[in-house]
């Protein structure tokens, strides 16, 4: 009944409560009632008894300040909770941070204005060997710093005191042991509210062995430049934009241009030109650079030329490896260069020599078929404009003849070119007396070929009509045993057409020109027979090689008489005989100036000399003869051993007739004599003979030619 009086009470409108609170926590009610002075009566008239209202109040004010007391001393003691609670996360909290300080893989320290140390954390005392009181409150700089560097870190600290700002340097700390470390530094000056300098907080990294890999990498670079400067060849270096950033001392050389003028070079730089080995533009996708940038790997071999301005070219071989990141992405190249300038130009020699022993095989092979036509073919006037079309293969021109010389006049026989039908009928029918063309008689009297490079402004030559595009003209004499036969012209509506070189090149035509007109004279004469041809053609070798005028003769001699001493069948004895007269026809493709050489032969000319025997069967395969006259003549160099050539034949593969041509020509060559040396004698070719015999030589054969040879009218004449 109390309890419900009480709330009733407190329900009475005659009281307000009034919370009581400090900052977010609730302290206790205020309690302001008009009926208080009920509660002063009673106290200052206590005989008075108060009203039944009056202790109620004041029972029920109690009960409200016990309430209000035990509310705050919960509250007081919640807030005191949490203090202490945030107090121990603070202390923890700055426990945490101490110890992550102390323990932290940097170094720590505070030095006072004093230029005392404040703080080291223990990182750093363990790297440098002390206990804490052995350093706190000692000067920094006499203690940790070599004296070398005072000057630099006093500086360092008035900066900071006076600029305030945050730092950072290099520098070298010393051990307690006095061992250096090198420590990277970041340095923040503190101050106080008032703007104070307090102290200097440094927080370092300990780069000691950064700066001992730097050493290293510094030596390691020293020793790569030195490796790259003397690289036996040129190193060159290029970003992802083709710039070069590095080249060498040999790429120096082999550009001919120095370091600072090959940086930053592309392949489009003006001051070059990149080519191919001729000289052509060089495919840009083909570039070293260009091929590394879009395949991601490495090329060899790679063969362009640079070419400068003043026209200088170095032909480059350059092998390009990539240069990429850890993601593959391409950051540039490096580039080797090797200098073969020397190599392609000795390589061009080589190409210049083979195309001069091709062009002088292809001559050889026309000269051949010339022969061949020559002799073989009964319809000789038009062999001699296939002659002069072979002529045109060789020595270019747009007309070419061929005039015989009858008396005191030239009388055109064979003409090729001339333009057209008209201008040949007119050269055809040309009879050049040479008292009126004083250009044909200088070359037939000097016997020599007379070049004239512009008819047109020679006073010597008559201007025909519709022969005015005449610009330049050579006459080339002919000639048989001393004797001019006639001419063989040439022209060109071009000026300078025409030079010694040239109709050097045509000589050996000439020569064949000459035995065949020669020839055919004498067809036209004399209706020669076959022994007649067969002593032509021996006589075209001897017009090129007169060293050896009668070698051939010499040979079908004795060969013959060896033939008869064997016993051999008057067909064999005959084939003999009329292989011997032909067997060096194939040196008339020889060139005189090998054939006629007063020295040694070198390999290529031994090798084209080598090569008669099969020239020769070529010449002859195709005239009918009663016996294998030609295989005769390809086999008459075979040995028995199989050392001899073309073939390589051994004894039975080589015909008899061959083995006997072999002795007999080595006999006759030793006892005659040689542009290079001269007559070794009979004695020397018995002892050659008898040597080899069996090895290189028919035994049958040889002894044969011995007992021939013995003979006082063989022997006399040898000597003779």
């Amino acid at each position: 009944m109390r309890i419900r009086y009480f709330f009733k009470i407190v329900r009475n409108k005659k009281k307000i409560f009034l919370p009581l609170i400090m900052g977010f926590f609730l302290l206790g009610l205020l309690m302001i009632a008009n009926e208080l002075f009920d509660v002063s009566r009673l106290i200052l008239s206590p005989s008075s008894p108060p009203s039944q209202i009056v202790w109620t109040d004041l029972i029920s004010g109690l009960i409200m300040l016990i309430l209000v007391a035990v509310t705050t001393l919960i509250v007081l003691y919640k807030q005191t909770e949490k203090i202490v609670k945030i107090e121990k996360d603070l202390y923890n909290e700055r426990a945490f941070q101490y110890k992550l300080i102390e323990k932290a893989p940097v170094f720590f320290v505070a030095i006072n204005q004093d230029g005392k140390t404040r703080f080291i954390n223990q990182t750093m005392l363990n790297a440098l060997g002390y206990q804490k009181h052995e350093v706190l409150k000692k000067d920094y700089l006499q203690q940790f710093v070599p004296d070398k560097q005072h000057d630099m870190l006093k500086k360092i600290f008035s900066n900071l005191q006076q600029k305030g700002s945050p730092t950072h340097n290099e520098n070298i700390i010393l051990t307690k042991d006095k061992q250096e470390l090198w420590i990277r530094w970041y340095g923040q000056p503190i101050y106080n509210k008032n703007n104070e300098y307090l102290y200097l907080i440094g927080v370092g990294v300990n780069i000691t062995q950064q700066k001992k890999s730097e050493q290293e990498l510094d030596s390691q670079l020293q020793i790569n430049n030195l490796l790259l400067n003397t690289s036996p060849v040129g190193i060159a270096i290029m970003d992802k934009e083709g710039k070069t950033v590095y080249a060498n001392k040999l790429a120096e050389k082999i550009l001919g241009i120095s370091r600072d003028e090959i940086k930053d070079r592309d392949y489009n730089d003006e001051n070059w030109k990149i080519t191919d080995l001729e000289g052509n533009p060089f495919p840009e996708e083909q570039l070293p650079f260009n091929l590394v940038k879009k395949h991601h790997k490495s090329f060899y071999g790679i063969e362009h030329a640079i070419k400068w301005p003043d026209g200088r070219m170095v032909f480059l071989s350059i092998n390009a490896s990539p240069i990429l990141d850890d993601n593959g992405s391409f950051q540039g190249g490096v580039f080797s260069l090797t200098d073969i300038t020397d190599q392609k130009i000795k390589e061009k020699e080589r190409e210049m020599l083979f195309y001069l022993e091709r062009e002088q095989s292809n001559l050889i092979n026309m000269e051949q078929q010339m022969a061949l036509n020559l002799i073989s073919n009964k319809d000789f006037l038009s062999k001699l404009n296939q002659v002069l079309k072979f002529v045109s293969k060789i020595v270019s021109h747009n007309g070419a003849d061929i005039a015989l010389l009858e008396g005191d006049s030239l009388r055109v026989i064979a003409i090729y070119g001339y333009k057209d039908k008209s201008c040949r009928d007119m050269v055809k029918n040309l009879r050049q007396n040479l008292n009126k063309f004083p250009i044909e008689k200088e070359a037939v009297t000097a016997k020599k070929p007379v070049i004239v490079s512009d008819v047109h402004k020679d006073p010597r030559w008559e201007i025909v009509k519709s022969l005015e595009w005449i610009r330049s003209s050579a006459k080339i004499p002919f000639t048989f045993e001393g004797k001019v036969l006639g001419t063989l012209g040439l022209v060109s509506e071009k000026p300078h057409a025409f030079n010694n070189s040239n109709i050097k090149k045509i000589e050996s035509f000439v020569h064949g020109i000459a035995i065949a007109i020669h020839n055919y004279q004498n067809y036209s004469n004399l209706q020669k027979t076959k022994d007649d041809i067969i002593l032509a053609m021996t006589r075209i070798v001897e017009t090129r090689d007169p060293y050896t005028a009668g070698h051939q003769e010499g040979v079908a001699n004795l060969g013959t008489a060896i033939a008869i001493k064997m016993g051999l069948s008057n067909e064999k004895i005959e084939a003999v005989k009329i292989a011997s007269l032909v067997h060096d026809i194939g040196k008339i493709s020889i060139p005189s100036e090998i054939s006629n050489k007063p020295s040694r032969l070198n390999e290529i000319e031994y090798n084209l000399v080598k090569n008669h025997p099969k020239l020769g069967y070529e010449i002859l395969k195709g005239i009918s003869f009663t016996y294998p006259i030609a295989e005769i003549v390809h086999q008459h160099h075979e040995k028995i051993d199989g050392s001899g050539y073309p073939r390589g034949l051994k004894e039975e593969e080589i015909m008899i007739e061959a083995r006997i041509i072999c002795v007999a020509d080595v006999y006759e060559a030793m006892a005659s004599h040689r542009p290079y040396r001269p007559a070794l004698g009979i004695k020397a070719a018995e002892e050659e003979l008898l040597k080899n015999k069996g090895i290189l030589y028919d035994s049958e054969v040889v002894d044969a030619c011995i007992k021939v040879c013995q003979n006082e009218q063989m022997v006399k004449l040898y000597n003779n």
